[in-house]
């Protein structure tokens, strides 16, 4: 099975993850992070047909039998052709995803840009613990606190692997010796794809995300190698609206379904 998503192929890409091609799917198993609902999925290469809940479900769990830290179900289908009515996976439990997928070739600063903070490309221990209290700080409510933490702890370990192995850079807004912004860009090919994209509350509405995506925007694009820039968002967020602010511009729309364990 061959993905046409930009979506879903850059995130498979920087999973540290097993691919499985079954044809009609893909299964994508990350062993090392079990815990993460979107690293160990099943990829349909389209949208489910009326009735296919207890097929799917049965493809999951057959798939993902051998790690017992895989407590979820999470489904994504290729871009193309119309969603149907998701109502039977809704009514048992499971959250629709909606996302944007943009692209930029090239960039321009904010309308509004933040010309208080510092931008940095991180690298000590200091500055990766204040990324993941930041992002610990900033999650959804229904987010399980401890269970979260560690969830981020270990995602971020796998991201700065490849930081390290040189395959993208992490950076930080400051302001006053405070880490208010975050955000990842790592290259696969001739592309960019942006990961975790933060800002504290007390942050927020202040050009604060709009710059610190610019600032990251120029340093990727002056890669040799990189000539389009990824970016996710939840269409049912401010986020994009910055992001198209510096240039980004939609290129398709995904659809996705997670049960989360206590569901």
């Amino acid at each position: 099975m061959r993905l046409q998503s930009l979506g879903l192929s850059s995130d498979i890409s920087l999973l540290d993850a097993e691919v499985l091609d079954r044809g009609e799917y893909l299964v994508v198993r990350s062993p090392k992070e079990q815990g993460f609902y979107w690293g160990n999925l099943l990829v349909f290469s389209g949208p489910p047909t009326a009735g296919a809940r207890p097929l799917w479900e049965e493809l999951f769990a057959k798939e993902f039998a051998d790690l017992p830290g895989v407590l979820h179900q999470t489904f994504a289908w290729d871009i193309g052709g119309t969603t149907p009515s998701l109502a039977s996976f809704v009514e048992a439990g499971y959250q629709q995803e909606n996302t944007v997928v943009l692209t930029a070739s090239a960039v321009h600063p904010p309308r509004y840009p933040n010309a208080q903070v510092e931008l940095r490309v991180l690298s000590t221990d200091a500055e990766w613990a204040d990324v993941a209290e930041l992002q610990w700080q900033t999650r959804e409510p229904e987010h399980e606190a401890e269970g979260y933490r560690n969830f981020v702890q270990a995602r971020l370990a796998a991201l700065r692997s490849r930081v390290n192995a040189g395959q993208g850079e992490w950076y930080g807004a400051y302001l006053g010796g405070e880490q208010i912004a975050s955000l990842g860009v790592f290259r696969s090919g001739a592309s960019a794809r942006f990961q975790i994209v933060v800002t504290a509350e007390k942050a927020r509405r202040q050009g604060v995300c709009g710059t610190l995506v610019h600032h990251a925007s120029v340093q990727a694009l002056a890669h040799p190698t990189t000539e389009k820039l990824i970016m996710v968002a939840d269409t049912e967020y401010h986020a994009a609206r910055i992001y198209e602010s510096v240039g980004f511009s939609p290129a398709e729309s995904l659809v996705g379904l997670c049960r989360w364990p206590q569901a």
